[in-house]
């Protein structure tokens, strides 16, 4: 499913709210993958940064020159 131009925002603006309801004393993460362009249509990383404390990066099912699939570990 292709993201719509306003889930930036409202991405934004849940995770906001998730902070607030839960405050300082929970952790609020996400988790993106690490292709440079793929969060970047629905994840303004510079908005969200300060409300989250950790953003991790998916690095696994990478291919390689060998691979002929990708599968899940």
């Amino acid at each position: 499913m292709a993201s719509q131009p306003a889930d930036r925002d409202n991405f934004t603006a849940l995770l906001k709210s998730l902070r607030e309801a839960v405050g300082e004393q929970k952790l609020v993460t996400i988790a993106v993958g690490a292709n440079a362009e793929s969060p970047k249509s629905w994840v303004d990383v510079k908005a969200v940064a300060p409300v989250l404390n950790y953003i991790n990066l998916m690095t696994y099912d990478w291919p390689t020159a060998r691979s002929t699939s990708l599968e899940s570990v």
